[in-house]
């Protein structure tokens, strides 16, 4: 006996195990895609530097969080799963190719399926997809005889989903709705990027800043960055990626004596998404960051620092 007629034989327990299918791997789409369409800078930086993803398809990635979204949606409500669960497969197929090409090269540590919130190592996220896509494949087999017919509401839904995981998309490629960084305010600063020596961060208060000596935004800073190193009771130091050699030149052209120490790649791309990025620590605890800037001293002292009083009392 084939799977299908075992299937239309036993309707009714199929169709239970086909609504809880819809029921789970809707939820994953639509959280997957809400993730990306909340920071869709940070799936970005994972797609084209994590996975190599050429870029010269940049703009298509964009698709991808709004298209979670409406799969994930028409799923959970049961819009034409027959057509649904084609376009689901090809989507899932579409990212365990990704996930193959990042155990071929070796060096990708997370999928970047959840943002940084799901840790997932790529062969994790490759064995996951597998069993969506069977339960996928599942759900298609007990509504392959349905016809395909479009209520005016669930065309509605699905252009509304488009719209606002779109947008938000567009918008959060920019200026994100959730910071998907591992510098979120109120976590320990890590440590473990680090090549070579640390920097001593654990007691009082300090400033990192993570620059880049071909960034513009750098340079523009420095004057910012001179102002902090007259301050003895706040430590400043800078963080980056560059080699020995342009830290120097970046510092000699600036006059800016600055205790530079250096990072991975891997540790760069997932703490600072723009140039320059400036947190402030107490005790190894992130209390404010503020990405593509260095606040002058006195912002810090007048706005900033109240601001956080404030809101600790």
């Amino acid at each position: 006996m084939s799977l299908y007629s075992f299937v239309d034989a036993h309707p009714i327990p199929f169709r239970r195990l086909a609504l809880a299918l819809r029921l789970v791997i809707g939820a994953v789409l639509i959280a997957s895609g809400l993730i990306k369409a909340l920071d869709d800078r940070a799936f970005m930086i994972t797609a084209l530097g994590s996975f190599g993803v050429p870029g010269q398809i940049y703009p298509v990635l964009a698709l991808v969080a709004p298209i979670e979204l409406m799969t994930g949606i028409a799923l959970v409500l049961g819009i034409s799963p027959r057509v649904n669960t084609r376009l689901v497969m090809l989507l899932f197929l579409l990212f365990s190719a990704g996930l193959l090409v990042a155990l071929r090269k070796g060096n990708v540590q997370e999928c970047g399926c959840f943002g940084s919130y799901v840790p997932m190592r790529p062969a994790s996220a490759l064995i996951r997809n597998m069993l969506l896509m069977a339960g996928t494949g599942m759900v298609y087999v007990v509504h392959r005889k349905e016809a395909t017919s479009w209520k005016t509401w669930q065309v509605a839904t699905l252009l509304m989903t488009a719209c606002l995981g779109g947008a938000a998309a567009g918008w959060s490629r920019h200026e994100p709705f959730l910071d998907q960084s591992i510098l979120r305010t109120g976590k320990v600063f890590p440590t473990w990027g680090f090549e070579g020596p640390r920097p001593s961060i654990e007691k009082g208060e300090a400033i990192v800043v993570f620059f880049h000596p071909k960034c513009s935004h750098c340079w523009n800073a420095a004057a910012n960055l001179k102002a902090y190193l007259g301050h003895a009771n706040r430590p400043i130091i800078g963080i980056t990626t560059a080699d020995d050699q342009a830290i120097d030149e970046f510092r000699k052209k600036m006059d800016l004596p600055l205790p530079v120490y250096r990072v991975t790649k891997d540790f760069d791309r997932k703490a600072a998404f723009d140039y320059p990025t400036f947190v402030l620590l107490k005790d190894q605890k992130i209390l404010f960051k503020v990405e593509k800037e260095v606040p002058s001293l006195r912002t810090l002292e007048e706005h900033v620092l109240p601001s956080l009083a404030d809101k600790k009392g």
